[in-house]
């Protein structure tokens, strides 16, 4: 408002030559300075990535040993990548392209704020050029710098040719609960279970400890933090499927030990009124003490074979053990109470012996 007060009240005085070469002289004072800026700006960006080449780029494997080794220099680097995983194979989210395409845009970026910049006489008259000349894309240091980041980008991810090498070997272990899960259906044996258990749980100490949630390289920051998180979760979730495979087959056998036992005792708790039946229970109780009460005795050295196997490793329910327990007194109780029957059918027998005799008209002596 004071410049147009100004200009109201001193203009009229001037020639009106003066006044356009003046303002003319004013607006090229101007545009070189915001020119100037520019340029600077574009130099400084330029200097910027220029201070990232390097001869030598280091691998992704250098670069974490670096990274664990206390006593190397981590690379500087300010273009984070996010490392994902697609279909069990890991892939960067952006290429070299992209990304040399985002960065040059800091350059155009840079560029466009001296477009369409005002002249300062165009307040007071028009003229037929408006705007302040205007730094171009294709001016020989702007192409040159483009053509220099472009050229650093490149380099850097060609550092990566070794990425998908190292560390893709660790996502075995996304496969790996479908090969678990095949031995489950497979009847896999408490031995091998414990140790398939105790791989897994070594392997997410690895991961926790050695497996980085980032890599700095050269320019470039890996971060692979995602990817560590879904691995620590996949071998959990394979502790939890052992885990509850486990507890599952402990109650299993636990309910068919109990069931076969009552179902036995009820078989054989019944009035014998016939020598068929006699016979009949005879035979039953044969077999069962000769083979199926065995069997049951088996089945559950199994119950205490996979509590004592992964004992060490995993941390079982009180009402795990409290079945257990109550199985091993069951067949206690049930095999005490099954041979009192086999007494008391031994009886019958005699007694039937006897009134056979009876019939028969021996006298027994």
């Amino acid at each position: 408002k004071q410049v147009s007060e100004i200009y109201k009240n001193y203009t009229p005085k001037l020639p009106k030559k003066s006044v356009k070469i003046f303002f003319r002289t004013m607006g090229r004072v101007l545009g070189d300075q915001i020119r100037n800026l520019i340029v600077r700006s574009v130099l400084r960006f330029r200097n910027f990535i220029n201070s990232f080449d390097k001869r030598e780029f280091l691998s992704t494997s250098e670069s974490i040993k670096n990274f664990f080794d206390s006593h190397s220099i981590i690379s500087n680097n300010f273009l984070t990548l996010k490392v994902l995983e697609e279909d069990k194979h890991l892939k960067i989210e952006i290429d070299a392209d992209s990304a040399a395409k985002d960065i040059t845009e800091c350059v155009s970026d840079i560029i466009k704020t001296s477009e369409n910049i005002a002249r300062p006489e165009n307040f007071f008259y028009r003229l037929e050029k408006s705007s302040l000349e205007s730094v171009s894309m294709n001016e020989k240091f702007v192409e040159e710098t483009v053509e220099l980041v472009e050229r650093i980008v490149r380099k850097a991810f060609e550092s990566l040719s070794d990425f998908k090498l190292f560390f893709e070997q660790k996502l075995t272990l996304l496969s790996e609960k479908e090969n678990l899960l095949n031995k489950i259906d497979n009847h896999i044996s408490a031995a091998e279970l414990s140790k398939l258990y105790l791989s897994y749980k070594n392997m997410e100490s690895e991961i926790v400890f050695w497996f980085p949630s980032e890599v700095p390289m050269n320019l470039l920051r890996l971060d692979l933090q995602e990817i560590k998180d879904t691995l620590v979760g996949c071998s959990k979730n394979l502790r939890i499927i052992i885990s509850e495979y486990v507890t599952r087959q402990i109650s299993t056998l636990s309910a068919f030990i109990i069931k076969s036992l009552k179902s036995a005792f009820d078989e054989i708790c019944v009035r014998i009124e016939s020598v068929e039946k006699l016979i009949e229970a005879e035979k039953w109780i044969f077999k069962f003490l000769g083979e199926e009460l065995l069997q049951l005795e088996s089945n559950y050295g199994d119950m205490v074979n996979w509590l004592e196997t992964m004992m060490p490793f995993l941390q079982f329910e009180v009402d795990t053990y409290r079945q257990v327990t109550e199985t091993r007194q069951c067949l206690c109780d049930y095999g005490d109470k099954i041979s009192k029957e086999r007494e008391r059918v031994a009886l019958e027998r005699e007694a039937f012996e006897r009134r056979l005799a009876s019939k028969r008209g021996v006298v027994n002596q």
